[in-house]
């Protein structure tokens, strides 16, 4: 059971929740082991759950504070409500669907320590199998959301852990990996987790609350690149993330949400033509898509659940689109 070592922690401990309660209680249950002899505090953000993830809470007693929110505001807005809420020397901020291994945050501070210039940092993220997830990836471009995204990412994750090691060894203004372990410098973090101290947030400020979800690290990373700092991926700490439970409720929600979110980092980061091209690549692919799974839907006569499945995505994403891209259709509720 998580619990509160001191008045003035060193470092909060944040998780953000939409009804999700089993999972935030084991989340929230790993912290003590994970944090051992520091300093910590322990907040969850709820983002206007309706299951009882406030309520299962109230166990806790003081051991930790509830900040409940009166509207799902995302991911985004909801993660920067905590450094108004509490002011500590560092933050981890992390999904409720997370679970910490020992002594993990007690390395992450320490690393982040010896080099000031990290901005953000993050570390393998694993499945409970123990097979790993994406943890980290390169920032989007027009290349990579039109031709092949997972083959983009697949090959840049493989030169950064061929390279890292090599990377990092000559930046001399780095500590030295001989006698630290190497962390790779990458361009963005998976959102999942991120460990950051205050003075990122004084600096550049946080995450762009037009993003709902999706994308928002991805923009937060780009950021704490251009002010200078570093974004750094921890390979040998491992946390386990059990991945998307809540978007994958309602899954053409979902894929909506992430085509609005990259509409407005291609226009917020490369401008009103990349963000053309984006919309007609990618109005293309859907209607390409769209009549290729029909086909494949006619053929078998409509038996195949995961064809039909892909189906309902495909058109659900299109008519969005055919629609001009709304602001409504995706996760936020809050939009009409």
């Amino acid at each position: 059971m998580a619990e509160n070592k001191r008045k003035n922690p060193e470092i909060t401990i944040a998780f953000l929740n939409y009804n999700t309660a089993d999972d935030l209680i084991r989340a929230i249950d790993s912290v003590p082991e994970a944090c051992g002899n520091i300093d910590y505090h322990v907040t969850v953000i709820d983002n206007c759950s309706t299951d009882d993830s406030v309520e299962r809470l109230r166990k806790y007693n003081d051991k930790l504070d509830i900040l409940a929110l009166k509207n799902n505001f995302g991911f985004a807005a909801g993660f920067n409500k905590i450094f108004s809420h509490i002011n500590t020397p560092y933050y981890f901020l992390l999904n409720s669907d997370i679970v910490l291994s020992s002594g993990c945050v007690e390395k992450i501070l320490a690393r982040v320590k010896e080099n000031p210039k990290i901005g953000v940092a993050g570390v393998k993220l694993i499945r409970e199998n123990g097979s790993p997830q994406t943890s980290f990836g390169k920032f989007p471009s027009l290349a990579s959301e039109l031709i092949n995204r997972s083959l983009w990412q697949k090959n840049y994750a493989k030169r950064i852990t061929d390279n890292g090691q090599r990377i990092m060894s000559h930046d001399s203004s780095l500590s030295d990996v001989s006698k630290n372990p190497a962390f790779y410098n990458v361009d963005c973090i998976i959102g999942a987790a991120m460990f950051l101290p205050r003075s990122t947030f004084e600096k550049i400020g946080g995450m762009d609350e037009d993003f709902f979800f999706f994308l928002e690290e991805t923009d937060w990373c780009k950021r704490i690149q251009n002010a200078g700092l570093i974004v750094a991926h921890f390979p040998d700490i491992e946390i386990v993330h059990l991945q998307g439970k809540s978007a994958n409720k309602v899954p053409v929600k979902a894929r909506v949400e992430f085509h609005r979110s990259r509409l407005h980092y291609f226009k917020k980061h490369y401008g009103t033509i990349a963000v053309a091209i984006l919309w007609i690549g990618s109005l293309l692919r859907l209607i390409i898509n769209c009549t290729a799974m029909l086909f494949l839907t006619i053929l078998t006569f409509g038996k195949s659940k995961k064809q039909k499945n892909k189906m309902k995505l495909y058109a659900g994403v299109l008519i969005w689109y055919l629609k001009g891209c709304p602001k409504s259709g995706g996760l936020n509720s809050n939009v009409e």
